[in-house]
C-alpha cells in the first residue's frame, strides 16, 4: 500500500534503499551483459545478425513499458508492477545458466533470446513504473546530485566486480581450457541472485502517492504527443537512440575480433571508461542542477561522437604500435561523455513530465526510444554482414611513397554510420526548451574557469588544459549573439 505522503525520514530511508538496489541490480547487468554475454553468445556461435538480434532484445522491450500505465491504473501501485516484474523477469536468466546442458546445441542461442526476451520484456514493464515512482520519491532540488551519486555507487560496483570477473575468467581458463562455456553459465546464475536480492530491496522501498486522476490507457498515450516540448524531447531520444545503438552493440565484437584483443583487455578498457565515469557524474551531476540537462547534452553528446570517429584509426590501417594507446584515450573519454548522456538523458524526461501524467508520459518516451534503439542494431548487423569485405581506402602518395590517411573496412562503417545520424540527431536537440538552460559554450567557459583558478593557485600554468577545451567549446558550440545573451 503507497503512503499518502512520505516523512523526511522515510524519504531519506527509500533513498538509501534506492542506492542499494542499484548496487545489487548493477551487479545483475556487469554478470549477464556487455562484454560478458557477447562472448557467451559467440560461444554458441552467433553471427553478427544474432549479435545485433540480441542487442536489439532489450531494447525493443521497452515498447512493453505501455502495459505498465494499464497495470498503475488497475492496481494503483507502482510498487507492486515493478517488484513483481522485475522478480519474475530476473528468474529468467536461470534459465540462460543451464543452457550448456541443453542436449540440442542448435537450439541453445534461440532459448538464450527467449529467455533475454522474458527478462527484459518484464523489465521493460517494470521501469515505466519505477522512472514515474523515483520520480516523486528523489526530492527535485536533490535530483541532479542524489542520481549522479547513485551512478558513482553503481559505477564503482561494476569496475571491481568487471575487473574480479574478468580476472577470475582468466586464470579459470588457463587451468581449465576450453571449458569458457560453463564459465559464462556460472556468470548467469550469479547475476540471477544478485537481480533478485534487488528485487527484494525494492519491495522495502516507500512508495509516496500518485498524484492525478487514472484514465484509460489510449487517452494516456496520446498526452504526450499533444505536448509540443514533450514531443521535440522524443524525437531528439529516438534519433539519439538509433544512432549510438548502429555502432554501441558490437564494439565488444570489433575488440575481439578485428582488434585481436583478449577478454581481460577488453574488460580492462571498459573498466577505464567506468572509471572516467565515477571521476565525471559528480561534475555533470552539480552542472545538470545548476543550469540544465540540456546544457549537459550539449556538450557530453558531442564528445561521444568525436570518441565513435576516432576509433576508425584505431587499425589505421591495420592493427599497430599505437592502437592499443589510443583505444585508452578512446575509453577515457567515453565515459566523460557517457556520463553526461547518461545522466542528463534519464533526467530531462523526469524534468519534462507533468507529475499528474508522469507514468504515461515516460512510459512514452521509453516506448519510442525502444523502437529506434532497437531497430538500430539490427540493421547494422545487417550491413555489417554486407560490409564484411568492403575495404576503401584513402591515400596521399609522395616521391618518397604513400601515406594512409584513412581506411574503412567492415566494423568501421557502422561507426562512421553512428557518427553522421548522432550529427543529425543533435539537431533536434537544439529544439528542446528546459528552463535553466545555457549553451553548451557557456558551461565549458564555466569549467575552464574553474581549472585556471586552481592551477594557478597551485603555481601550474592553464592553457595546456585551457587550449585543446578551448577548441572543443568553439567546434560544439559557435558563439552567436543569442548565446551570449543566453548566458548572461
Amino acid at each position: 500500500m503507497n503512503n499518502t505522503t512520505l516523512s523526511p525520514k522515510e524519504v531519506q530511508r527509500g533513498l538509501a534503499l534506492v542506492l542499494r538496489e542499484g548496487l545489487a541490480t548493477q551487479s545483475m547487468v556487469i554478470l549477464t551483459s556487455g562484454a560478458f554475454l557477447v562472448a557467451f553468445a559467440l560461444e554458441l556461435g552467433a553471427s553478427p545478425l544474432q549479435i545485433g538480434i540480441l542487442s536489439s532484445i532489450p531494447l525493443y522491450a521497452n515498447v512493453l513499458q505501455i502495459l505498465s500505465i494499464e497495470l498503475v491504473r488497475r492496481w494503483k501501485s507502482r510498487k507492486r508492477v515493478v517488484v513483481i516484474g522485475t522478480f519474475m523477469g530476473r528468474s529468467a536468466y536461470t534459465g540462460i545458466a543451464l543452457l550448456p546442458w541443453w542436449p540440442g546445441e542448435d537450439s541453445r542461442l534461440y532459448l538464450m533470446m527467449l529467455a533475454l526476451m522474458v527478462q527484459y520484456g518484464m523489465g521493460a514493464i517494470s521501469n515505466g513504473s519505477w522512472n514515474s515512482w523515483m520520480r516523486d520519491l528523489i526530492p527535485k532540488k536533490r535530483r541532479g546530485r542524489f542520481l549522479s551519486h547513485r551512478l558513482v555507487c553503481v559505477q564503482v560496483i561494476s569496475v571491481v566486480l568487471s575487473l574480479g570477473v574478468a580476472f577470475l575468467l582468466d586464470q579459470l581458463n588457463q587451468y581449465y581450457p576450453g571449458q569458457e562455456l560453463y564459465m559464462y553459465a556460472s556468470l548467469f546464475m550469479m547475476g540471477s541472485l544478485a537481480g533478485m536480492i534487488g528485487s527484494l530491496l525494492m519491495s522495502r522501498t516507500p512508495e509516496p502517492a500518485q498524484v492525478g486522476v487514472p484514465q484509460p490507457l489510449h487517452s494516456l498515450l496520446t498526452l504526450p504527443f499533444k505536448h509540443p516540448n514533450f514531443r521535440r524531447l522524443m524525437a531528439y531520444m529516438a534519433s539519439w537512440n538509433f544512432a549510438v545503438n548502429l555502432a554501441a552493440p558490437f564494439l565488444t565484437v570489433y575488440l575481439l575480433q578485428t582488434v585481436g584483443l583478449s577478454m581481460p583487455y577488453v574488460i580492462g578498457l571498459t573498466t577505464l571508461s567506468q572509471l572516467s565515469n565515477i571521476v565525471f557524474f559528480r561534475f555533470w551531476g552539480h552542472y545538470a542542477d545548476r543550469f540544465s540537462n540540456k546544457t549537459i547534452l550539449r556538450v557530453s553528446a558531442p564528445l561521444y561522437l568525436l570518441t565513435l570517429a576516432g576509433t576508425v584509426f584505431a587499425t589505421l590501417p591495420e592493427v599497430h604500435a599505437l592502437t592499443f594507446p589510443w583505444l585508452i584515450v578512446l575509453f577515457l573519454a567515453s565515459g566523460v561523455a557517457t556520463a553526461g548522456t547518461g545522466l542528463a538523458s534519464s533526467s530531462i524526461g523526469l524534468s519534462l513530465a507533468p507529475r499528474e501524467h508522469s507514468v504515461a508520459y515516460l512510459s512514452v518516451l521509453s516506448l519510442t526510444n525502444a523502437l529506434a534503439s532497437g531497430t538500430a542494431p539490427i540493421l547494422a548487423g545487417l550491413i555489417a554482414e554486407y560490409t564484411l569485405a568492403w575495404d576503401w581506402t584513402l591515400a596521399l602518395t609522395t616521391p618518397v611513397g604513400s601515406v594512409t590517411l584513412i581506411s574503412l573496412r567492415h566494423w568501421d562503417f557502422l561507426f562512421v554510420l553512428s557518427l553522421v545520424m548522432g550529427l543529425l540527431a543533435l539537431y533536434r536537440l537544439k529544439l528542446i526548451k528546459e528552463p535553466g538552460g545555457a549553451p553548451g559554450r557557456f558551461l565549458v567557459k564555466v569549467f575552464l574557469a574553474k581549472i585556471k583558478k586552481e592551477r594557478q593557485a597551485r603555481g601550474h600554468q592553464p592553457w595546456l588544459v585551457n587550449m585543446p577545451v578551448s577548441v572543443y567549446a568553439a567546434f560544439i558550440s559557435p558563439q552567436r549573439k543569442e548565446d551570449r545573451e543566453t548566458a548572461k
